[in-house]
């Protein structure tokens, strides 16, 4: 698996190298899963997970799947993004509320931020529309530009990166070419590092879950091993892992009977990435008051920063109503809708259904949590690779076939840049869709009817 991130790491822009990437993928996420199997006495099947209860594991066992886990980080940890560019609206952002001003307000391309255009302007995706991201998310791209300016006081020829004017400038650009390179550097390192941070906490957080349940700490391996999670963390630097952490805390915390303390983390789960706002149904039903109470005075108190107006869904608002991506479910939604917000509409009313339904049914919180992030990618009008990572952790303890299948076919999804490099078409071929899709809902139908009616 190690031979596998390096070789990433070599190979440098992936777009020009997808058969490649697609074979090392496909190789470490098969010895993953044999790892598992090889190692564990699980039982998979019908979404559920039964252990032996005589099962021991050693101290050593685990310093070695941590051990290789940081590994696996570390390898990819200094290389440019190739698959992505949100890294480089991360740091700007995180730039631009230093200088004062609201990313939900102003987006890249405003004239008032020319000011702060630097070498990673030209790669900031989308720079006509505002941020998408919530107010945790921010001030943790915030962090993320301190850590660079810590790198560049500590390296003395990365301290004047190319800003404003002389950026615009074709021959500063030539002259300072080292400089804009060391610059893009220090950017996505110091971005990475910060959610690379979060992601190490959820390993962590995860195996106290784990033994919570009384399951084997070696389930670990398909969240810690897991070749999607490592190249759209320490690859990419997305956000995601900020969000997952503090659900993951906040189901910890519920586990053991720490109710106010698991709310804190809930709320900030939702002022990470917003998803965990589809336990309120939970809250309402349960009779769940005070801990309903708090949450919302948490979040509000999280929005009041970035002035809590509607600036702040511009971004968002945008997102919803022109985003669409790789979704599978909501592809029917929208060849039988007659307009195309009206199949959003629908998945979100449809989403919302199941949050209540589920609310209502439902007493173990992390099974529900699971339900829901399922519901969410199943029924999602965009569904990138990074998304799906919600659902890894899950799997710790869930591990669906139809799940795992998934997790191995979502990487078809990057073949976009293939299309797009010929077509100018960002939208993925709809074979290739068929082949991510169909033995994912496969094994769900056949799993359901393998277990009916105990089957969810």
């Amino acid at each position: 698996m190690e031979a596998g991130f390096l070789t990433l790491a070599f190979l440098g822009d992936l777009r020009y190298h997808l058969p490649i990437f697609f074979a090392i993928y496909a190789a470490q996420f098969g010895l993953m899963i044999w790892v598992y199997r090889m190692s564990s006495s699980a039982v998979v099947g019908g979404g559920s997970i039964m252990m032996d209860p005589r099962q021991s594991h050693s101290g050593m066992t685990k310093i070695v799947i941590i051990g290789f886990a940081i590994l696996f980080r570390l390898t990819l940890l200094p290389t440019i993004p190739s698959l992505s560019d949100d890294i480089y609206r991360y740091n700007w952002e995180g730039r631009v509320q230093r200088a004062g001003w609201s990313p939900y307000e102003f987006p890249p391309s405003a004239p008032e931020l020319t000011f702060l255009r630097d070498e990673t302007y030209p790669l900031i995706n989308h720079n006509a529309v505002p941020t998408i991201y919530p107010p945790l998310t921010q001030i943790s791209f915030r962090v993320g530009t301190y850590l660079a300016d810590g790198i560049r006081y500590t390296i003395p020829h990365l301290a004047s990166p190319l800003k404003g004017e002389e950026f615009s400038n074709p021959l500063a650009l030539q002259r300072e070419r080292v400089g804009v390179r060391d610059g893009l550097a220090v950017a996505v390192l110091s971005q990475k590092a910060v959610f690379l941070f979060f992601d190490a906490l959820t390993i962590y957080v995860l195996l106290a879950l784990l033994r919570q349940r009384g399951i084997p700490e070696k389930n670990i391996l398909l969240y810690a091993w897991n070749p999607l999670v490592v190249i759209e963390f320490s690859g990419s630097g997305h956000n995601d892992s900020l969000g997952i952490f503090y659900l993951l805390v906040g189901l910890l915390c519920w586990e053991r009977g720490k109710s106010i303390w698991a709310t804190f983390g809930f709320a900030a789960s939702f002022l990470s990435k917003y998803l965990s706002v589809l336990l309120v149904p939970f809250f309402l039903w349960k009779k769940k008051w005070k801990e309903l109470g708090i949450w919302a005075l948490f979040v509000m108190a999280g929005l009041v920063p970035f002035c809590f107006c509607w600036m702040m869904v511009h971004g968002a608002t945008h997102y919803a109503a022109r985003w669409q991506f790789n979704g599978s479910f909501y592809v029917i939604l929208d060849k039988l809708s007659p307009k195309p917000e009206w199949a959003k509409w629908t998945a979100a009313a449809m989403l919302g259904i199941v949050a209540a339904a589920l609310g209502r049914s439902q007493k173990d919180i992390l099974r529900l949590s699971y339900l829901l992030v399922s519901a969410s990618l199943l029924l999602a009008p965009t569904v990138h690779p990074w998304y799906f990572v919600w659902i890894i952790p899950f799997l710790c303890f869930y591990p669906h076939p139809a799940f795992l299948v998934w997790n191995l076919t979502i990487i078809l999804s990057y073949t976009v840049w293939r299309r797009y490099s010929h077509d100018a078409v960002w939208d993925l071929h709809p074979g290739i869709q068929i082949l991510e899709y169909l033995p994912v809902y496969t094994l769900l139908i056949h799993e359901h009817f393998r277990h009916h009616p105990r089957a969810e």
